[in-house]
């Protein structure tokens, strides 16, 4: 059938006439078929998963293959994990680049797995190019069943996680051999992309202490890092390595503390390492900080193929990004209209959302208008301008906030000559509860040391007659001289139920007097 697309496709194309066409044989059908059917040959992709592994751990331990990795690398350190921190979930937005909502695994029980529309990231590459060749290993039964074999990878291999976690340290566990596996599938001439699942570091972690500052966690990550560098040297040592593009992209699905190890919503559990390394690669912190789910559209978008439908994931890592300049004249709140992240159908069942850019602690999350359960519709009182989204304290009987900080160096001589802040948003809540929302601007100088500040809101439920909805506010003044940072803090306070402290379009502007 491939031949008969060829054909159509030379034939339109082309314009050339049919005896040209046949004159053609076997081998060149082959060979230029497979330019339609599979990536360029110069374009592969190594992933590496790294069970629950902290961002702290790759500094104060010997990692001399990740560090190899980190040089000349699009990096991130605060990358943003799926707000459960549970590794089903995890693995599950690495693999198929959707947040747990969609692939329908929150936790690890895979009760009611969604993996026919939001599939492995194999499957999604042969929709595009059928010919390509994919082959990896991993050690977890409900994703070897439920995603990777039904991929049907040119090459596989799965040993059991649980049939050899008495001991990681031996030559028969299971990272061990899934790596060894997948050093033979790197030599393979024509991979186009290889998945590495590393999952006993998160084992170790359970059983000998989960910290970055545990000396049997270090130990485990530097048997790890050995592995690693066994594959990258296999496919360093490929014959035609030198015209290869390879992106290499490393990271996990949560990181942990010792205390409660992982499951919480809280940075210590979701901020984790991303790191890209290739020549594509533009090297440099990423901005805004990626997330998990933007790995299967990262190495899609290298191989020149697409993630299915509706994913969440952006590619991100070729382009040079840096936080926005603040400029006079215009908004100083990145995101400040809730855009930028998708937003999710309320609370319950739903991830809490990442704040790209902004300092995020906890439950503060992104909410779609008209989500069923009363939340803000299109007739309820809002901004004309609402977008799809807006700004809510998030599943918590406790208070929640986000902040965000931006540095205003660049607008010294402008401020310290006389300068004025115009601070607004809309804030509100739902129905008589008296769930607020308020937004703060807070004036620093140099070393950090506060000038003044100015809060705007909150949106009494008596403000809202009652209705659901959010009223806009607005506060002005003047800067004071010596800033050089400000931090806009928006907090939700909470009094009945959850948080339904709402916010929307938040803008902060400075002009000269």
């Amino acid at each position: 059938m491939y031949r008969i697309l060829s054909f159509l496709i030379l034939f339109a194309l082309t314009g050339c006439n049919p005896p040209e066409v046949y004159s053609w044989n076997e081998s060149d059908w082959d060979e230029w078929a497979a330019e339609i059917f599979a990536p360029p040959d110069d374009k592969k992709v190594l992933l590496i998963f790294i069970d629950g592994l902290i961002p702290a751990a790759i500094e104060i331990s010997a990692t001399p293959n990740i560090d190899a990795l980190l040089l000349d690398s699009a990096w991130s350190m605060t990358g943003r994990a799926e707000s459960t921190t549970i590794s089903g979930a995890g693995w599950s937005s690495f693999l198929t680049g959707v947040h747990w909502d969609k692939h329908q695994v929150p936790d690890n029980d895979f009760a009611n797995p969604n993996f026919t529309d939001y599939p492995h990231i194999f499957t999604q590459l042969k929709a595009d190019f059928p010919d390509s060749i994919v082959g990896g290993c991993q050690t977890w039964q409900p994703i070897e069943s439920g995603m990777v074999l039904p991929a049907e990878p040119d090459f596989n291999a799965f040993h059991n996680y649980y049939d050899y976690s008495d001991d990681y340290w031996d030559e028969a566990s299971a990272d061990t051999l899934c790596a060894q596996e997948v050093v033979n599938f790197a030599g393979e001439s024509n991979i186009h992309m290889l998945v590495m699942m590393f999952s006993e570091l998160d084992g170790v972690g359970h059983q000998s202490g989960f910290g970055a500052e545990y000396s049997t966690y270090q130990a485990m990550l530097q048997k790890t890092d050995t592995e690693i560098g066994q594959i990258v040297d296999t496919i360093k040592a490929r014959p035609n390595y030198s015209d290869e593009d390879w992106l290499v992209i490393l990271s996990t699905d949560h990181s942990g503390e010792p205390e409660l190890h992982h499951g919480a919503n809280i940075p210590e559990h979701r901020l984790i390492p991303f790191i890209m390394n290739g020549p594509s690669v533009m090297g440099g912190e990423i901005w805004p900080p990626p997330q998990t789910v933007d790995i299967v559209a990262t190495a899609l978008a290298h191989l020149g193929a697409y993630p299915v439908a509706g994913t969440d994931g952006v590619s991100v890592g070729f382009e040079s990004t840096s936080p926005p300049t603040a400029k006079l004249g215009e908004n100083l709140i990145f995101n400040g209209d809730a855009e930028y992240e998708r937003g999710y159908l309320g609370y319950e069942s739903a991830p809490d959302a990442s704040l790209p850019g902004w300092h995020d602690p906890g439950f503060f999350t992104v909410v779609q208008y008209n989500s069923p359960g009363g939340y803000p519709g299109d007739g309820d009182p809002g901004p004309n301008e609402r977008g799809l989204n807006f700004f809510a304290g998030g599943w918590a009987t406790t208070d929640t906030y986000a902040t965000w900080d931006i540095e205003v160096s660049n607008l010294a001589g402008a401020i310290d000559g006389g300068a004025r802040w115009t601070l607004s948003g809309w804030l509100g809540g739902y129905l008589d509860q008296e769930d607020r929302a308020t937004v703060t601007a807070i004036f620093l100088d140099d070393s950090g040391d506060i000038l003044n500040s100015n809060t705007i809101g909150p949106v009494t439920a008596s403000d809202r007659s009652y209705l659901t909805g959010l009223l806009e506010r607005t506060s002005t003044g003047s800067v004071p001289a010596g800033t050089r940072q400000i931090q806009v803090r928006v907090d939700a306070v909470r009094e009945t139920g959850y948080n339904d402290g709402y916010a929307d379009n938040l803008s902060l502007i400075i002009t000269e007097e």
